[in-house]
């Protein structure tokens, strides 16, 4: 069972980010990674986040031109055809081809990125978390810190009829 950290006085978790060790409460984002040989806690105060941001990269045309060759390879090698070099052809594709679809896994990335006035920043390498749930995440960090900075009230609670 994982041991979680301590919340401080009156704080309540609003949010977490599945498949991350990312935290967010009603007073601060906490990042308490921890794995074999390896550790990592942050705190940043709502109030103190300047930004927050996600930027993810791929080279499609990569994975492109990986397909085409694995399918130019394929026939190469398991097609019968009239050229006499065909499985050596298609043998140098479809290396060629594992080499493409290597680099284009090798050089996805997704970046999630909290930083705060001081210059201090929450890394986070989020490959495996989808997209939609990180966007999720920084709106309700955006969110609360405006809440907590009273930029947003609270909904007022409606006299029930």
């Amino acid at each position: 069972m994982k041991e979680e950290a301590p919340l401080i006085a009156g704080e309540q978790v609003l949010m977490t980010l599945e498949k991350s060790p990312l935290v967010l409460t009603n007073y601060r984002v906490r990042f308490d990674m921890r794995d074999m040989g390896a550790s990592s806690y942050q705190s940043i105060s709502l109030e103190a986040i300047a930004y927050c941001g996600f930027v993810s990269n791929s080279q499609p045309i990569v994975l492109l031109f990986g397909l085409v060759f694995l399918c130019v390879g394929t026939a190469g090698v398991f097609v019968p055809n009239p050229i006499k070099q065909s499985v050596l052809i298609g043998t140098v594709l479809l290396l060629l081809a594992l080499a493409f679809l290597i680099i284009y896994f090798a050089t996805r990335s997704a970046i999630l990125e909290i930083s705060a006035t001081s210059g201090d920043k929450i890394t986070l390498v989020a490959n495996h978390v989808k997209r939609v749930q990180i966007i999720a995440f920084l709106e309700a960090v955006l969110e609360a810190k405006l809440r907590f900075n009273r930029k947003i009230l609270p909904a007022e609670k409606s006299s029930g009829s």
